[in-house]
């Protein structure tokens, strides 16, 4: 066995709140630090993966506040719809588009179709950028990192949006993100 298999991943289906709130900050402590230290290509990494799950957890939410999904599959996450017997996936860009149609996000601070347009296409070139910076380590600046914290930060809005709709209409649950 690989040192690399040997990394235990976590199914985040049965760590308490507590435990993936204080996981989702040590996260965010590693991207300040990484940046700090400005090991931008670390930095950038951990930030998308923040910012993919904040994406997933909005979509999530807004599938529920619709009558798309039961609790259940919110709370298990279930990424995939089936079409004709097939289970078809949604990927991070499909999840945009979605969260780019729903009216509960228009308001006069927030402007979704342009928005979440601007993080589509950042998910476009997102491979590219990883992978064309390792023959050009130092490619990734601190502005990059600062762009997608800031998307981070726009997607986190839309996800308080999500929560507090789910309030208001008394869903609860033992939310996976």
């Amino acid at each position: 066995m690989s040192d690399l298999e040997k990394i235990r991943l976590i199914n985040r289906k049965y760590l308490s709140q507590e435990m993936k709130g204080k996981m989702y900050a040590r996260a965010i402590d590693k991207f300040e630090s990484h940046y700090a230290n400005q090991d931008y290509l670390s930095a950038f990494v951990i930030c998308i993966s923040l910012l993919e799950d904040i994406i997933g957890s909005t979509f999530f939410n807004i599938k529920l506040l619709n009558s798309e999904y039961t609790i259940r599959e919110r709370r298990d996450r279930v990424n995939y719809f089936k079409n004709d017997r097939v289970k078809k996936y949604y990927y991070t860009k499909d999840m945009l588009y979605y969260l780019k149609n729903q009216r509960l996000f228009y308001n006069k601070k927030l402007k979704p179709k342009s928005e979440l347009q601007k993080i589509i296409n950042f998910f476009n070139k997102r491979n590219k950028i990883i992978h064309e910076s390792m023959w050009n380590i130092n490619s990734l600046e601190s502005n990059h990192c600062d762009e997608l914290y800031d998307q981070f930060n726009i997607i986190k809005q839309y996800h308080y949006i999500s929560e507090r709709e789910l309030k208001k209409k008394g869903i609860r649950f033992r939310s996976n993100g």
